[in-house]
This record gives C-alpha cells, structure tokens and sequence, in this order.
C-alpha cells in the first residue's frame, strides 16, 4: 500500500467531521481562559489536535470496534456523521498513525507557556490516554457507566489544555465551565450508545446502554442535560448546548425511540450552530486586529517611500 493510499485510509477513519470535536473542546477552554486568540502558537496547536487527535480519538475506535461496526447498518461509504467500516487490512496502518499522532499531540506541550507547560503536559497525556483506553485496553467502552466517563473526561481535559494554555493554573482556579461542558459529551455518548444499542447487542459488548436498556440510557442523557441547563441558566455555551440536547433527546424518544436516528446528527448541527455564534464575534476581532496590522505596515509603507 503506498503513503498516500495509508494516508486517505487515516483520514476516513478519523472521520472528517469530527476533526473540529478536540479545536473546540481546547478553544473553549482558552476562550474562558481569557486567552489572546492572535498568538501563532494557539493555530499550531488547533492544527495539531484536529486530524492529529481524531486519529487517535476516532482512528482507534474504528479498529477495535470492527465486531459491531459489521452490524452497524448506520455504518457506510456515505455516512457523513457515523463513518464507515474500517476494513482489517487497514488496522494496523491506523494503529501506527495512531502512534505517531499520540507523540506529536505529547510534544506539543513545548507550545505552552512556561509557567503552565507541566501542568498542559500532564493534563494532555491524560486526555491522550483516555482516547486510547476508551477503545484499546482496558476498553472503557465496554465498561458500563465507564463509557461516557471516559468520554465526558476526555472533553473536560481537553478544555482544561486549553485553559492552561492561556497561562492561567488548574490549581489556583478551576474552570467549572469546562466541567459543564464534559457533562454535555458524556450525556451524548449515552444517546450514541442507545443508537448503537442493536449491533453492540449483537456482538456481545456490555455498554451502559445494553446493560441499562436504551429508555433508560437516554433518560438518564437527558436529566444531564437538564442538569447542565439548571446550573449554567444560559449564561454561556453549555448552558445552550445542553437545552438543545434536552430537546433533542426528547424527541429522539418519542414512539420508543424510533426517531434516535435523527438524535445524533440533530446533537452536531445544533452544537455547530451554536460554535458559530459563540466564535463570530471573537472571528470579528481577530479580522479587525489583522485589518488594523495591514493599516500600519501600508502606512510604514507610504511614509517610507516618501
């Protein structure tokens, strides 16, 4: 197989989608944290943690989670927000970018701040070795409760990256919002998980779901959301991301669940909406800081020519 054949196999079973799911997670973090969104050290570090961070996150899952992905009927060439079935041949392959990605995300904790970098390599190997613990040994995934534990941990350390990016330290102040936030991922993997309640039935893996049922799985996705609702009351992100998921969730149980199909992808729109608004105005900022910087170095400019 050549590079570029490896390297297109990597990007499918990332799953292009869900290269923003770790930039958000760390943005979110480094917005809270007051961070100045013009340092260049910030867009290397986005850059790294989107296929980067998927392959690891995503990549992963696919390869260990061939068994009932074959009994995924979700599963297809054509899905934009479920993927495709990652074929054996590939595994290792994925597994080795995997490897590589893991180094590279570890590394880039030389882009912290100095005061913080300890603490962001600390924080970014533990989200590092959630992604892989979730799919790969010990398989949190197949761990009931376990589950979306891992995976609302996974986003709450991202976000913590993120927030001690910005210089500022997880042990002087702790960013409860990034804990909100986590709370939100982990009552979605409950919905992902009730979606996936037939194939993983049908391969034998013990998720909260199949253990739990699928009512009850999303029941309890849903008083998480209401939960992260009553507490943030709308005062930032979560606290909207978390009363679309309230609806959501509700109407994916609506005729017993017959319309969860819809639930997952309606969750992704409505947070990429969502990112839209909460980013536009700081998008805004940054068009008018480089507009002012071209402004200056044209002035330098005449006035040097003349």
């Amino acid at each position: 197989m050549s590079i570029w054949e490896t390297f297109v196999k990597v990007v499918v079973a990332t799953r292009r989608i869900m290269w923003l799911y770790a930039p958000f997670n760390f943005l979110f973090g480094y917005v809270e944290g007051k961070g100045d969104l013009v340092q260049p050290e910030l867009w290397i570090q986005l850059l790294i943690l989107t296929c980067p961070f998927s392959t690891i996150a995503i990549g992963v899952n696919s390869v260990y989670d061939y068994d009932t992905d074959v009994h995924n009927h979700r599963k297809s060439p054509d899905s934009v927000f479920h993927g495709k079935v990652l074929e054996p041949r590939f595994h290792g392959r994925v597994l080795s970018a995997a490897c590589i990605a893991t180094v590279a995300v570890i590394s880039s904790s030389l882009l912290a701040p100095l005061s913080t970098r300890r603490e962001y390599a600390v924080v970014a190997t533990l989200a590092i070795s959630l992604g892989w613990f979730y799919s790969a040994g010990p398989r949190f995934k197949a761990l009931p409760i376990l589950d979306c534990v891992c995976v609302g941990a996974v986003c709450f350390l991202l976000s913590c990256a993120g927030f001690t990016f910005t210089g500022r330290s997880l042990l002087e102040e702790f960013p409860y919002h990034c804990g909100l936030l986590g709370l939100c991922i982990a009552g979605v993997q409950l919905v992902t998980g009730a979606d996936d309640y037939e194939p993983d039935l049908a391969a034998g893996l013990k998720t909260t779901a199949t253990v739990c049922g699928k009512m009850c799985t999303l029941s309890v996705g849903l008083l998480i959301h209401l939960f992260v609702c009553l507490v943030d009351q709308g005062s930032t992100f979560c606290g909207w991301y978390a009363l679309g998921g309230v609806v959501i969730i509700a109407f994916g149980m609506c005729q017993n669940g017959k319309r969860l199909g819809l639930a997952y992808p309606l969750i992704l729109i409505w947070g990429a909406f969502l990112t839209t608004v909460y980013f536009f105005p700081r998008a805004l900022q940054l068009l008018y800081h480089f507009s002012s910087l071209r402004s200056v170095g044209k002035e330098s400019a005449d006035t040097f020519s003349t």
